[in-house]
């Protein structure tokens, strides 16, 4: 009696959380359950993240709206870009420099990233802060 008691116990429980879980609208599977929402990856992670050259010699910020401002050996550095593919494309001005439109490959290494050219050559690395 005390364990079938038992078992209609853990059965109402197991109700109830899946009530509470419908009420909030939570669309959790056994496969789900535990796990974190997917972080940004490729471009997206760099977004809002402040990138400092790893020469020291520069940063960069990206915003969301396209834009990215910094600098480059004491230069001003402005940029207009769009993600085309897995490609970062980008064209501006450094200094009084135009940039012209350009799409590169991005390589994130841990909290490093490097921008290669169409040739694969490195453009830039940077720190991810």
């Amino acid at each position: 009696m005390v364990l079938s008691r038992g078992r209609d116990d853990v059965i109402r429980c197991a109700i109830l959380f899946a009530a509470a879980l419908a009420l909030t609208g939570c669309n959790a599977t056994p496969d789900a359950v535990g796990t974190a929402p997917a972080a940004a990856t490729g471009i997206d992670s760099l977004v809002g993240r402040p990138l400092t050259q790893v020469d020291g010699q520069g940063s960069l910020l990206l915003s969301a709206d396209g834009t990215g401002t910094g600098t480059t050996q004491g230069e001003p550095l402005f940029l207009s870009w769009t993600q085309e593919g897995d490609q970062f494309c980008r064209s501006g001005t450094l200094g009084a420099t135009a940039l012209q439109f350009e799409c590169q490959t991005v390589q994130i290494m841990g909290n490093t990233v490097a921008f290669l050219r169409p040739d694969g050559t490195t453009a830039t690395r940077y720190r991810i802060g």
